[in-house]
């Protein structure tokens, strides 16, 4: 299973979905877009049909992208898809969901690697 982390409407989020959809015509694997909703129809408009689509739309932190998407697949092997910043924190969360997981860095769109370094900040003192 490929696991699109959902972000703001941004670049960064386009070359999420971008990555998501190649690994997913590459080897076949159910896509599920987390978020507010904003990548499901970025992956259609793609081309890639609804029903390849698996949504998850209500966590709005990384924390909750790894606990929202244990509940919908339960403890499935998966691939996490987000920016080369982002991976490290991201692998930290689903790895404490799914058995196996793994990264699949997407190295375009740096624009929030600064915001990156807070959100290290606030997981490493417990306020995320």
């Amino acid at each position: 299973t490929v696991v699109v982390l959902g972000c703001k409407p941004s670049k960064a989020l386009w070359a999420r979905v971008h990555v998501g959809v190649e690994v997913h015509r590459a080897t076949g694997a159910t896509l599920v877009m987390t978020g507010r909703g904003e990548s499901g129809p970025m992956a259609e408009a793609s081309g890639l049909a609804a029903e390849h689509l698996v949504l998850e739309d209500r966590a709005t932190t990384t924390r909750e992208n790894a606990e929202r998407t244990f509940e919908l697949l339960g403890d499935v092997p998966v691939t996490v898809v987000t920016q080369w910043w982002h991976l490290p924190r991201a692998m930290r969360h689903f790895r404490r969901h799914f058995t196996r997981a793994e990264g699949k860095a997407v190295w375009h769109a740096h624009a929030g690697a600064v915001r990156e370094i807070v959100a290290w900040a606030a997981h490493l003192t417990g306020r995320a």
